[in-house]
């Protein structure tokens, strides 16, 4: 099916695009005078807006169809007993996770800004791994490569490194036994 698709990808027919009016040099040259407005800005809308109408009628059928069923949710209580947590302790909890995380990110970023990077994060450097960001379980993971990603610059304009990770950890093994294991292995 793959290979189906390929090929029909490299020798079909492109995309027909529609534009709503043409975009004459007069045109063009007033927009270069225009300081809030790029020139691509409004080739995309010229041709994004066809498209954007064309599925309205669409789109507006699936909110209906979402708004049906959120009115038939059912609203439930916040349980009240002692086994439980209260509600703002909760939302309190909630916000710190997301404190934490955006905070988490800014210490990464401002990590892989530093000149010595380069040396802690080595191909073959075992580092502990978080799939997501909230309370998950650390995988250990061994650096197969770094790759420069050009499209994220940090402050200083530095390229920020890609790192291409081999995911050691099962997380249906318990983590102290991993870690045993590993340095089973180092200390042989």
């Amino acid at each position: 099916a793959g290979e189906l698709e390929l090929k029909k990808l490299i020798t079909g027919s492109a995309t027909r695009l529609q534009s709503q009016f043409r975009l004459t040099y007069n045109m063009i040259l007033n927009l270069l005078r225009v300081d809030e407005m790029k020139i691509e800005d409004m080739i995309r809308r010229s041709f994004g807006e066809f498209h954007a109408q064309a599925a309205l009628p669409n789109t507006k059928a699936l909110l209906k169809k979402a708004s049906k069923a959120c009115t038939s949710l059912d609203m439930v209580e916040w349980p009240v007993d002692n086994d439980s947590f209260k509600e703002t302790e909760v939302h309190e909890y909630t916000a710190c996770v997301n404190e934490a995380s955006k905070i988490g990110r800014y210490i990464m970023g401002k990590v892989q800004e530093s000149h010595s990077v380069s040396t802690v994060l080595s191909v073959g450097r075992p580092v502990l791994y978080y799939q997501n960001s909230a309370g998950d379980v650390p995988q250990i993971a061994i650096i197969c490569d770094m790759k420069n990603a050009p499209q994220k610059f940090g402050a200083l304009g530095k390229a920020k490194k890609k790192l291409v990770l081999f995911v050691l950890h099962n997380k249906s093994m318990p983590m102290d036994e991993v870690v045993g294991r590993l340095q089973e292995t180092t200390q042989k």
